[in-house]
């Protein structure tokens, strides 16, 4: 975890990324204060909800996210962004 990170949910068993097992995380991101990163899209201070879903395979490390500003409009496209997750697929290429 780094500075302003603050960790709502860690899961390491019930969620799949392309039928793989992964480890999903829904996290609050501050933005601007003291010792927090900071956004050149949005210089003032604010906070991120994200929901992440990491994977190694095969010594590759894959990580999609959904990420929002303010975090109450997190739910308004939570439907959307976990349906395109859910489509997300590894191709192997050879």
């Amino acid at each position: 975890m780094f500075g302003g990170e603050k960790l709502l949910e860690l899961d390491i068993s019930r969620y799949l990324l392309s039928g793989h097992p992964a480890i999903r995380l829904v996290e609050i991101q501050s933005f601007g204060g003291l010792g927090q990163p900071h956004s050149p899209q949005y210089p003032e201070p604010h906070d991120t909800k994200a929901m992440l879903y990491n994977l190694i395979l095969d010594g590759k490390w894959y990580k999609v996210a959904y990420a929002v500003t303010p975090p109450e409009d997190f739910p308004r496209y939570l439907q959307t962004a976990q349906s395109m997750i859910d489509s997300f697929q590894i191709i192997s290429k050879q």
